[in-house]
């Protein structure tokens, strides 16, 4: 890492100036690893005067003399430990570093000393991962021992680099782990390799690993880091594609904060407040429980509660749907309900349902349909069943929704789910749902995508996709006498079929665009027939 300049004004180690939290410096002065450094010297800046300049070397003298006091005192392994940050914190987090173990602060590369009893847990990843690690660390306490890798993770070029850095020598349980923010300006092939290359090396420690999810900027951000949201969409989705193919669970941060960035993160910003990083990492927390197989729950945080979760199941009285074939797992983050923030309340609502397919699409029409609509999403792995109408019912409770545009297909394939005979009568009781719980919606059916070959992506599975038609024939019955409009998805990708990933059943990027457009414009032609002197919809408590 390249030794950096810090301005006076941030002199965050000094003795005789208050110390700024760490987090608010980071969020105006981190390096980005990607452009020239933000606090690169100016040729033309004015030199500062000598006192102070002799202040700041007698101020950095202190502290270093204080902290290497402090540092030989320390029994062996530790002060190994603290010798492995100092070699790598560099010249940005060091002093903070210094600055908090001088103050007795907990800092997020603190020294574990391992519970034997306990499951050990690595995170790897930027600084939102350091920024979420203290309130991770404190959710699993007595749980897990959590460490983190001793460095700003970065890019992925440099996580590949000094993967061996992080592991260390010891055994890991869980690795939760992400490459994202610092990735924004990588090649896309670049950075598909190496994160290819880092799971192989990831694998080979034998534990259970979890890909989180890379959150987004500040709506409308002209953050110091350049960093666009269609730049986190595309990292997330080449990524989205990697974890699927290597079957590693995803921890949709992305999802998690994305409705509720207003609130949550620093303004034109990357970076997140306390209250952010604390639903971060009791939701990272979760996810490391549900690993580990473990039925408990995160240790509750001071600054977050259940009612920040945004993919819960606890407003539905039916167990959590679960999908046991490995293709079919979520793509883009898990199942559950996505809910919107009601900021403007006299704005329609939108509700999504879908699959895995849905997954790829939806961040693309909720940011097509920002200042619109307020937009809901149920991304679920059901199938039609009784089962699946009394699910449907429960979601409908967080409602009124003025438009839903909806799919059911892809989990149905499989013999034995759907009993011969029963796909019309279901789907149709379905559609009444709707009907009964709300009689003004507008609804839009999707059609189900096509299902290729395996590793052959440009022809038809005959098997699978044959039974994909005949479901799509039915449905469309079912619309015809529902008088419910329809988006012929199935042969819009029929005509991209080179835009298939390879593993049957889902696609690129670019198929997901064509989707979302499609969807978008239907919804919006929806939106555009409502009355306009209809009562704001706000969700039902």
């Amino acid at each position: 890492m390249i030794p950096v300049k810090i301005p006076l004004t941030v002199l965050f180690f000094t003795l005789l100036i208050p110390l700024a939290p760490l987090r608010s410096q980071e969020a105006s002065k981190e390096t980005n690893s990607n452009s020239p450094s933000q606090t690169a010297s100016n040729p033309s800046a004015t030199p500062p005067p000598p006192d102070q300049a002799s202040l700041k070397a007698e101020t950095n003298s202190a502290v270093n003399e204080k902290y290497d006091q402090w540092k030989s005192a320390l029994p062996p392994e530790r002060r190994k430990w603290e010798e492995v940050l100092d070699s790598n914190l560099g010249a940005f987090y060091l002093p903070g570093r210094q600055s908090d173990v001088l103050k007795g602060k907990p800092d997020a590369w603190d020294y574990v000393e391992d519970d034997p009893k306990l499951p050990r847990v690595l995170l790897i990843g930027d600084s939102i991962s350091r920024g979420y690690t203290l309130d991770t660390r404190a959710a699993l306490s007595g749980k897990a021992n959590v460490h983190r890798a001793p460095e700003n993770c970065g890019p992925s070029t440099r996580g590949l680099k000094n993967l061996g850095l992080y592991l260390g020598d010891g055994k890991w349980d869980v690795i939760h782990f992400n490459f994202g923010i610092h990735d924004r300006n990588t090649p896309t092939d670049v950075y598909a390799s190496n994160l290819e290359q880092i799971i192989s090396g990831l694998q080979k420690t034998g534990a259970k690993l979890i890909w989180a999810r890379t959150t987004p900027p500040s709506p409308g951000s002209t953050n110091h880091e350049n960093y666009t949201m269609e730049m986190c969409e595309r990292v997330n989705l080449v990524a989205d594609g990697i974890m699927k193919r290597h079957d590693i669970p995803e921890d949709d941060l992305f999802s998690v904060v994305q409705p509720r960035l207003t609130e949550l993160q620093l303004p034109n910003n990357v970076h997140f407040s306390d209250a952010g990083y604390a639903l971060l990492g009791n939701q990272v927390a979760l996810s490391i429980l549900t690993a580990l197989g473990s039925k408990e729950s995160p240790t509750p945080n001071s600054t977050s509660s259940s009612t920040n979760t945004v993919f819960t199941n606890t407003a539905i009285s039916l167990p959590p749907p679960v999908e046991k074939d490995p293709r079919l797992k979520p793509d883009g983050g898990q199942w559950g309900l996505e809910q919107a923030v009601i900021t403007d309340p006299s704005l329609p609502r939108v509700l999504l349902i879908g699959d895995s397919i849905l997954g790829g699409y939806k961040n693309l029409v909720v940011r097509s349909l920002a200042g619109k609509a307020n937009v809901d999403v149920w991304k679920n792995p059901n199938y039609q069943s009784e089962e699946l109408n009394r699910r449907l019912a429960a979601i409908l409770d967080h409602g009124p929704y003025d438009v839903v545009h909806f799919n059911v297909g892809l989990h149905g394939w499989k013999e034995g789910r759907i009993k011969e005979g029963t796909y019309i009568p279901l789907t149709k009781a379905y559609v009444d749902v709707m009907h009964n719980k709300l009689p003004y919606a507008k609804l839009i059916w999707a059609d189900t995508t096509p299902v290729t070959m395996k590793g052959d992506p440009e022809h038809l599975d005959p098997a699978i996709n044959d039974i994909i038609i005949a479901h799509n024939r039915m449905a469309a019955e079912v619309m015809a006498g529902e008088h419910v409009p329809s988006n012929d998805f199935y042969g819009l990708l029929l005509g991209h079929l080179a835009l298939a990933r390879g593993d049957q059943f889902h696609w690129k990027p670019e198929a997901y665009y064509l989707l979302a457009d499609m969807a978008t414009a239907s919804i919006l032609r929806e939106l555009s027939s409502l009355p306009k002197t209809s009562t704001p919809t706000t969700p039902n408590p």
